[in-house]
């Protein structure tokens, strides 16, 4: 999409104590979701790189689908894991 994203050197995705399993990633480039066998699901701004949501589920969790739309905010807020 051309988009230049760069965080500060210091800066970084510290989401999973494990090995991600999947990500998935909105249309726009804007958000992605990752999940982990730790039990957790984030979902991250991709331009600032805050962590807009977290999870802790009691299970591994093997996969994790992000509305295409998730950028649009309201509704389109949702995820799919398993």
């Amino acid at each position: 999409m051309g988009n230049n994203v760069t965080l500060s050197p210091r800066k970084f995705y510290e989401a999973h104590k494990v090995a991600v399993n999947q990500i998935s990633i909105d249309f726009n480039g804007e958000y992605f979701a990752s999940c982990s066998d730790d039990g957790k699901v984030n979902v991250y701004s991709i331009c600032d790189g805050e962590r807009v949501l977290s999870l802790s589920l009691d299970r591994k969790v093997r996969c994790v689908a992000i509305d295409p739309q998730y950028s649009k905010g309201g509704l389109f807020r949702r995820l799919i894991i398993g």
